[in-house]
């Protein structure tokens, strides 16, 4: 089977959820997803707590199933990772789950028989802070057979 998976940091979404530029982000986001041939799409850095994760996720055509991890802080402004996937795979989803808050979650989908295990990682820009997620991301994942980042 083919597949093709699309990775995209958005650099924050928030901003563009005011009522000025709601309209546009909307247009933007179907224009995006509508004309994509991507069957997964990993964002990161959408800067979106739990409700403004809500409200983005309803301005999305029907035809894709979303895993949210909200972003983190204060002010919402650290990470925050989505997974969007084609509605006809993720009928194939077997297990979803967040490892690193707002900054890896794996998912796993059963397609023609054969599993598939995705991560969507966001890593941090401090090299001190990168050593140690990367080796907490491979104690997590370590039970896993292979996967995909």
């Amino acid at each position: 089977m083919s597949m093709k998976i699309v990775t995209w940091n958005v650099q924050g979404l928030r901003s563009r959820l005011d009522q000025q530029n709601r309209w546009k982000l909307r247009r933007d986001l179907e224009e995006y997803l509508s004309g994509s041939v991507a069957d997964i799409i990993m964002l990161q850095e959408h800067h979106l707590n739990s409700t403004q994760s809500k409200e983005v996720g309803d301005l999305l055509p029907g035809s894709w199933r979303t895993i949210w991890e909200p972003a983190i802080g204060e002010d919402g402004n650290h990470g925050g990772i989505c997974t969007l996937i084609r509605e006809h795979l993720a009928q194939g989803l077997i297990h979803q789950e967040s490892l690193i808050p707002s900054r890896a979650h794996f998912c796993t989908l059963a397609i023609q028989g054969q599993r598939w295990n995705f991560m969507n990682v966001y890593a941090p820009n401090s090299r001190t802070e990168r050593a140690t997620f990367w080796e907490d991301i491979v104690i997590q994942a370590a039970g896993e057979e292979e996967w995909c980042i």
